[in-house]
């Protein structure tokens, strides 16, 4: 037995080396003789017609090889689909184990390769429909057996009928593709036009489950490209968001599995970077954009990242490096979102509103932010929101100097800094002590800025019904400091029920008429401006209460309060021109519904006012009248000089010209003056003489232990 196995063996090494003697040095030199037949095993391990020009052969190390010259490569119609002029193949032994064409090495130097889209957008590769399902696997599947193919120096053609394009060079392409059972890595390096950019390179490592399709792949690939210009590329690819123009360098890694995408990371950096997004909106147009993008494949839908990405606009405005993640659910077989979470470090407004306003919008939407323009930074941002019947959400994030312009019935604010956790059923608004500037058009005609804001906002959410809480809000500035608490609830078809409250434990009187509403008439706004010229105020109290729709309640039957209580002292007013102004005075300003009332002492010249009254019945006339009724106690020489240096003087013929007097007197006066002409007051009044000594410089003579009493009327 030993020695049958032995002569066995003897006898099969010696055939085999008469085999390899036999291909070497009888069968290669003389292979192109054997073409037809290779042609044959070719197309029958490609799955595909394939044609060769001529053959030669040699001996490469241990293995034989073949340098074929014009291959063709016919399509599933027997057409000509890949022309190569030179291809070197290096066959591996395993083809004889396999009865099938196996190469250690496949080389093809400089092949031309079309890519075509036709006029009905069906894409052709070589001749080969992309989808047509009849032509997948084939040569595909071939080439992912043997060992290794390297394609040197290869240029590809893009042909677009469909868009009428220029053809697209691409010269100096490099592939090398190793394989080994079903694990396979390739490389790619493609050179475009100057114009486009710099090489391009892709690489992968993959691993299949069968054939050469897309479903039973997982692994991962890498791209790098740099300086791509995108606006040349713009003529031959449709770009994402109408981009129009730019430079960009990209790297990117994506993750395979099961032949879809698991993970992907991109490093970009954009420069000059213009896009169409609407058609009807502005263009955007960024300066630069950088960063790393991610994107995650999750059981139930998608996550994606943002990592220190950064950006600016042409106009300057920049956003910081932020973090972000979004993460995507959806359940199986429903349509839409089923829940989104949203976490992010840091975001700055301006730009990204920027952004969004020259997005797919709502022109309602895309109208609000370009009037109000918000900006200020969102930090710590944490956003979980779900379907249902009714959307649960939950939204916690820092804001800093968050400012928007006023729009309508949507007020402005500049500098808000806090704290925000909200939800479906309501929230709170957490305001840190910093400068504030508030904006409200339609109640207040000039902003009110505040050194000072802080305090704490609630509201509740339910069907039908909205309610706002202000907890002791503290504000203070130059003019004022104080503290406001109240409610408002929404009313069906008004503005709402408000129930508010305010102290001012100090207040400017001159500055007072900054803070009214509109409500007042522009006359009567204006007296208050240029006749308040001094004193300060302590302990103002303000109740609002009522439906707003009926604001400022001086209706009967209107159910509500508007009243500020504001007591003054060191007050002087400026009420007329011509009229000597009120000093010293010390009351009480009493605004409720649309009237002024005051009770107040002061002093005109040397006399004492005494429980003088004033009113302005209605502040928002158009034609608004002053009514003063008083007394006044003091010298009559002060009287003396009242009447010569008011209207008055005019009015009693200059009678008190050139009159000097020694004692005291009382002056009662009745006022009613129109605030826009003054000059038509209606005055009258009276003045008692209390034993006086009245001199005249004409020839009056002296008058003693004068008791009078003199009366006056316009």
């Amino acid at each position: 037995m030993y020695r049958a196995w032995t002569w066995l063996v003897l006898i099969g090494g010696a055939v085999l080396a008469i085999g390899l003697l036999t291909i070497r040095y009888f069968v290669l030199p003389d292979i192109d003789r054997y073409r037809p037949w290779l042609e044959h095993t070719v197309s029958d391990a490609a799955g595909q017609h394939i044609t060769i020009a001529r053959i030669e052969g040699e001996w490469s190390g241990y293995r034989p090889s073949l340098s074929l010259s014009g291959i063709v490569v016919f399509d599933r119609q027997d057409r000509p689909a890949l022309e190569l002029k030179r291809a070197h193949a290096v066959l591996a032994w395993r083809s004889v184990v396999l009865f099938g064409l196996r190469l250690h090495q496949l080389t093809i130097e400089a092949p031309a390769l079309t890519i075509r889209r036709d006029r009905d957008g069906h894409v052709s590769v070589g001749g080969f429909r992309l989808d047509d399902k009849t032509e997948r696997g084939g040569f595909g599947d071939w080439l992912l057996q043997q060992s290794r193919v390297e394609v040197h120096d290869a240029e590809v053609t893009w042909i677009d009928e469909e868009r009428g394009a220029p053809a697209l060079v691409l010269g100096r392409v490099d592939l090398r593709l190793d394989n080994s059972l079903r694990f396979h890595r390739f490389g790619i390096r493609v050179v475009p036009p100057s114009a486009l950019g710099a090489p391009v390179h892709v690489r992968g490592q993959l691993r299949r489950r069968g054939e050469a399709d897309a479903p039973g792949l997982r692994g991962r690939l890498y791209l790098r490209a740099e300086l791509v210009d995108l606006g040349a590329l713009v003529q031959w690819v449709d770009l994402p968001f109408g981009v129009r123009s730019g430079l960009t360098d990209v790297e990117a890694w994506v993750d395979l599995a099961d032949g879809r995408v698991q993970q992907a990371t991109a490093d970009i950096r954009v420069a000059g970077l213009a896009a169409k997004v609407v058609a009807d909106a502005a263009p955007l147009e960024l300066a630069a954009l950088q960063g790393r993008i991610t994107y995650g494949s999750l059981a139930d839908g998608h996550a994606f990242g943002a990592r220190r990405v950064s950006l600016r606009l042409a106009d300057g405005r920049a956003m910081r490096a932020t973090t972000a993640l979004v993460r995507v659910h959806a359940r199986p077989k429903i349509d839409g979102i089923d829940r989104l979470e949203v976490a992010a470090d840091t975001l700055d407004i301006a730009p990204l509103m920027a952004i969004a306003s020259v997005m797919p919008l709502d022109e309602a939407a895309r109208t609000l932010l370009l009037a109000t323009r918000p900006e200020g930074r969102i930090e710590k941002l944490a956003l979980d929101w779900a379907a249902g019947t009714t959307p649960k959400y939950s939204v916690s994030a820092r804001f800093v100097g968050l400012s928007a312009q006023p729009s309508g019935q949507v007020p402005g604010f500049r500098g808000l800094t806090g704290q925000l956790q909200a939800d479906q059923r309501g929230g709170a608004l957490d305001l840190e002590e910093t400068p504030v500037t508030l904006a409200v058009p339609h109640v207040m005609i000039d902003p009110l800025a505040f050194g000072s804001l802080a305090g704490r906002v609630e509201w509740s959410l339910q069907p039908g019904r909205a309610v706002v809480s202000l907890n002791r809000l503290r504000f203070a500035n130059a003019d004022l400091e104080g503290s406001a608490s109240g409610t408002w609830q929404s009313a069906p078809g008004t503005p709402g029920v408000i129930d508010l409250s305010a102290v001012l434990t100090r207040a400017g009187v001159s500055s007072v008429p900054h803070y009214l509403p509109r409500i007042l008439g522009p006359e009567t706004r204006a007296w208050l401006k240029t006749s308040l010229e001094a004193g300060e105020a302590r302990d103002v109290r303000l109740r609002l209460r009522g439906n707003l729709a009926r604001f400022p309640f001086e209706e009967a039957g209107s159910n509500g309060i508007f009243e500020v209580v504001v007591p003054v002292r060191k007050v002087r007013i400026a009420y007329a021109p011509g009229w000597p102004a009120i000093d010293d005075i010390a009351g009480t300003l009493t605004f409720r519904g649309n009237r002024l009332d005051a009770e107040a002492d002061g002093r005109v010249l040397g006399a004492a006012l005494r429980k003088t009254k004033v009113a302005i019945p209605d502040l928002s006339s158009h034609d608004p009248e002053l009514r003063v009724s008083g007394s006044a106690d003091g010298p009559t020489h002060e009287f003396f000089r009242f009447i010569e240096e008011s209207p008055l003087r005019e009015m009693i013929g200059g009678a008190s010209r050139g009159r000097t007097a020694q004692g005291n007197g009382r002056l009662a006066l009745d006022l009613v003056m129109p605030l826009n002409h003054s000059s038509d007051a209606a005055i009258s009044g009276t003045y008692r003489f209390i034993d006086n000594r009245i001199q005249s410089d004409d020839e009056i003579p002296t008058l003693s232990g004068v008791n009078a009493l003199l009366e006056f009327s316009d």
